[in-house]
């Protein structure tokens, strides 16, 4: 199942949304020796979004900002990263990004 919402205000924000869900996978294991056939998860059922907002400015400057989420069903590694970018004109200036580890319980940031 996938969802999206796109567009731009009077105002000049674009906003994006994108969430999708897939299904849990599952393997097929069969015992040659006894026969026996079992299922093995092999992914489980996960949830993904991305949300963006950007904001035009003034003499083509935007800013923006940037978010990823991964949650998975149980035991499975959950993830989220958010981030930003300021551009003048066609300049882009360095982005920080925030990685979350565990989130909500350790935030690390770092730069590129």
């Amino acid at each position: 199942m996938q969802q999206k919402i796109i567009g731009r205000t009077q105002k000049g924000l674009g906003v994006g949304i994108l969430n999708a869900v897939t299904n849990s996978q599952f393997a097929k294991i069969e015992n040659n020796v006894s026969g026996e056939n079992r299922k093995f998860k092999t992914e489980p059922l996960t949830n993904y979004n991305v949300f963006v907002f950007d904001q035009r400015m003034k003499n083509n400057s935007s800013i923006s900002l940037v978010n990823t989420n991964v949650l998975g069903e149980g035991a499975a590694r959950d993830a989220q990263q958010n981030g930003h970018n300021k551009r003048r004109g066609h300049l882009l200036l360095p982005q920080r990004i925030f990685k979350f580890n565990q989130f909500p319980l350790l935030v690390k940031p770092f730069y590129y």
